[in-house]
C-alpha cells in the first residue's frame, strides 16, 4: 500500500495478493475507491458484491467491510475523507 495525503483527503494506493484476505473492519473516515485491476469480492454493510476492473465503490464511515481476492493480484485506488495520518 502507497499513501498520499492533502489537507482533507487521503488516497492508498492498494496491491491486493492472490487468495488475499482484508478482515472485516471499519473507521470512522469515509471510504470511495475504484478497482483498477483484477477482481475482488467486496462486502459492505453485509452485503456481498463482485467487483471488476472498473467498478467504484463507496463506504459510509462505520460501516463495516472487507475484501476477498480470488486469484491474481488486483489493485485499487481508496480515497479517505477525514484523513487518518500524516507523515
Amino acid at each position: 500500500m502507497r499513501s498520499m495525503w492533502a489537507d482533507k483527503v487521503m488516497m492508498n494506493l492498494v496491491e491486493i495478493a492472490p487468495e488475499a484476505v482484508v478482515p472485516n473492519h471499519s473507521h470512522f473516515n469515509e471510504q470511495a475507491g475504484i478497482v483498477m485491476q483484477g477482481v475482488c469480492e467486496f462486502t459492505i454493510g453485509g452485503e456481498t458484491r463482485t467487483m471488476r476492473s472498473g467498478d467504484v465503490y463507496v463506504i459510509p464511515g462505520g460501516v463495516e467491510h472487507s475484501v476477498v481476492r480470488s486469484d491474481g493480484l488486483a489493485l485499487g485506488l481508496d480515497i479517505f475523507n477525514p484523513i487518518t495520518h500524516r507523515r
